[in-house]
């Protein structure tokens, strides 16, 4: 008897406690949120589990100009039948709210104001919208509004929403980025983690009238707010590229293009301007091109097959090469240069100057076709062979076709050596050009250089070198002086003026239409240097892709950008550049322009002058022995005229006279024009001038 009745005693103690354990397993489910059941139980019944959105964090350009925020939207909710909305209530003020949402908000009359309420009310709405994107300001007034002012039991109440909001239009778009199908791209996606921050929850508690009151419990936490991130961006530079992009962009008619600014000593990214073609014949920033658009680079990549001849003592600058008239058979397969030299041998550093595709294939194929790994090895040195670590990431990967890979043939080397059978971006090409500017040291570049959270530094992101050193000393300084050839004497002179030195490279390739070949007359045009030559304080590289109007030169079409650019780039900042003593006395420099206009402006400025000459409509001014000479001079309408040193309004005036079609690119006088003066004139053609200081 005693046994049976223990053992019921254990049996009964044991179901005591198994159901107690259950409770306390179902407690704690039910605290930490893992019940589905109970989940879709708190949805049917009178309280739920709410998210409060963290407040998306802040983008600033260099020197904290915001450039990206979240501003908080408001929406007015009306609940008419709350039940703290009695009708004695509501028929005393509303008429007062009818007028005051009427002359504030609008869209409707006091009286469509009150007819629409009575409407809600008699169909028994429970949520209807009365006023959506309200900004603070005006929320703050209509807080004290009638029936309003009494809080959301009486029926009115707001939501926030947050927005996102960007300061600088167009700029720089496609890298600060924005949301595309709720997903983040440019700087936006790629630290949306930082950014977003993270989301609070709350419990809520369903009130009479359909609304919701907040539960305080112990897993009740506020939302903590993203990180506010500090670009390297300089807003005048990039305002300033993204014009002249832009204009060179519509006046060559182009299909894509990108400009990037660089400093030379950190690699930060002062610039970022990309513009492609839209259907409607305006160019927006769609693609991170500066990214993202592997293509061949054509001859820019002749700074690295000019780097190795002289670093590795295959070539001095004086050495020189038979190019044969520009026109050359490489095992069968024909290269020619795309202007016809003046002479057949030229040195190393002419190749460069005038860049000779000939020549500059000749040199490497004679000192690599036996060890082009030495010769690749360059690019791989250079970061060249890798897709680059920066803060935004590239949906692409670069391409160098070398011994090891499938493409490689025995022409490979001289077609690689003048920036075909490699894909690079814009980017990595101006690395190397910036790290030639820098004496050698190759910088990693970035363009976030601090993450902060409610004023507070959270990191500072500082410069990183890749490599500390890619070439002997005085391979530098060879490669600087043929750069500066090149705008002094070669492809570049419509980039040379008296205020600083310039040294870059011209860069002009057919391109490829995936495994079809090339595409006849579709071409690259780019440049990329740096300023100012004797003290380089910034790199630029400028890429526009097919060209339409004739011109596909990269001295024409990106040139003018990146002289337009460096113009402002040099009268902003305070860059010391070595200018040669001037002792003799200067007169000013005037512009070639009409005649009688021209001795107005003298006499107005007191400068003493005088014609020469009887007839003529336009004048050309010099130094005489008493004051300036203006010599009056004929056009002939007949023949292309000479506008080279006129004014641009002078010019188009000039030459639409004659019957042509006027196409431009730079800032101040007229430099270089595409149809020689004193050719036969053809009515209707189109020319183009090249302008510059």
């Amino acid at each position: 008897m005693r046994k049976a009745i223990l053992l019921r005693s254990y049996a009964v103690f044991g179901l005591a406690f198994a159901f107690a354990l259950l409770i306390m397993i179902s407690s704690a489910r039910l605290q930490m949120g893992y019940d589905k059941e109970f989940g879709e139980l708190l949805k049917k019944k009178n309280t739920r589990i709410a998210e409060l959105e963290a407040v998306r964090g802040n983008i600033y350009a260099a020197g904290e100009k915001l450039l990206a925020t979240t501003i908080t939207k408001y929406t007015l909710i009306l609940d008419p039948l709350a039940d703290g909305l009695k009708q004695d209530l509501y028929n005393s003020k509303i008429d007062s709210l009818s007028y005051l949402l009427s002359r504030y908000v609008g869209k409707r009359t006091t009286a469509d104001w009150k007819n629409y309420f009575s409407s809600l009310r008699n169909q028994k709405r429970r949520y209807a919208i009365i006023a959506k994107d309200i900004d603070y300001g005006l929320v703050k007034h209509m807080r004290n509004w009638p029936i309003i002012r009494l809080g959301r039991y009486k029926g009115f109440y707001f939501e926030e929403t947050g927005q996102r909001l960007y300061f600088m239009g167009d700029m720089a778009r496609r890298a600060l980025g924005y949301s595309r199908s709720g997903n983040y791209v440019g700087l936006e996606g790629a630290f949306d983690s930082l950014l977003r921050g993270v989301n609070g929850k709350q419990m809520q508690q369903r009130m009479p009238g359909g609304v919701w009151r907040t539960i305080k419990t112990a897993n009740y936490n506020q939302p903590r707010n993203g990180y506010d991130i500090i670009t390297t961006l300089d807003v005048q530079i990039q305002d300033v590229a993204q014009a002249a992009l832009n204009r060179a962009m519509v006046a060559n008619d182009a299909e894509r293009g990108c400009a990037l600014v660089m400093d030379v000593k950190t690699g930060a990214i002062k610039a970022i301007a990309n513009l492609s073609k839209g259907k409607d014949g305006s160019y927006y920033e769609t693609r991170n091109y500066a990214i993202d658009d592997y293509s061949e680079p054509g001859s820019t990549i002749k700074l690295v097959s000019a780097m190795a001849l002289i670093n590795d003592g295959y070539a001095n600058p004086t050495d020189s090469i038979n190019i044969h008239w520009g026109k050359y058979s490489f095992n069968g397969k024909k290269m020619v240069d795309a202007s016809n030299p003046s002479k057949t041998i030229l040195t190393l550093h002419e190749c460069f100057q005038t860049s000779s595709n000939v020549g500059i294939s000749k040199f490497v194929n004679n000192a690599y076709q036996d060890k082009p790994e030495k010769f690749i090895k360059y690019f791989k040195d250079l970061s060249l062979l890798s897709t680059p670590d920066f803060d935004i990431k590239s949906t692409g990967f670069p391409v160098v076709n070398t011994p090891k890979t499938a493409g490689w043939s025995e022409n490979s080397l001289p077609w690689l050596s003048i920036g075909y059978e490699a894909r690079l971006s814009p980017l990595q090409v101006l690395s190397v050009y910036n790290a030639v500017a820098n004496n050698g040291k190759l910088m990693k570049p970035y363009i976030v250089s601090e993450l902060r959270q409610e004023g507070r530094i959270i990191k500072t992101i500082s410069p990183t070198v890749i490599n500390e050193q890619i070439c002997k000393f005085s391979t530098i300084a060879a490669l600087k002086s043929m750069m500066i050839s090149v705008v002094n004497e070669g492809t570049a002179q419509g980039l040379k003026n008296e205020n600083y030195q310039i040294a870059g490279k011209t860069g002009t390739a057919q391109i490829a239409d995936d495994n079809k070949g090339y595409r006849k007359g579709a071409y690259k045009s780019s440049f990329a240097g740096f300023l100012p030559a004797d003290n380089p304080q910034y790199s630029i590289i400028v890429v526009i892709n097919e060209p339409r109007k004739g011109a596909y030169y990269g001295a024409l079409v990106a040139g003018p950008v990146f002289k337009e650019i460096s113009d402002f780039i040099f009268s902003k900042s305070n860059i010391k550049q070595n200018i040669p003593n001037q002792t003799s006395l200067q007169f000013p420099v005037v512009m070639i322009g009409k005649a009688e206009e021209t001795k107005m402006l003298l006499n107005q400025f007191k400068v003493s002058s005088h014609f020469t000459g009887d007839s003529g409509q336009y004048a050309q001014v010099s130094k005489g022995n008493y004051g300036l000479k203006i010599e009056r001079q004929q056009v002939s309408y007949s023949k292309v005229p000479n506008v080279s040193n006129m004014g641009l309004k002078d010019a188009i005036s000039l030459l639409q006279k004659c019957g042509l079609h006027v196409r431009y690119s730079g800032l101040g006088k007229v430099k270089n024009q595409s149809i020689v003066p004193g050719s036969k004139l053809l009515k209707g053609s189109t020319i183009v001038l090249t302008l510059g200081i």
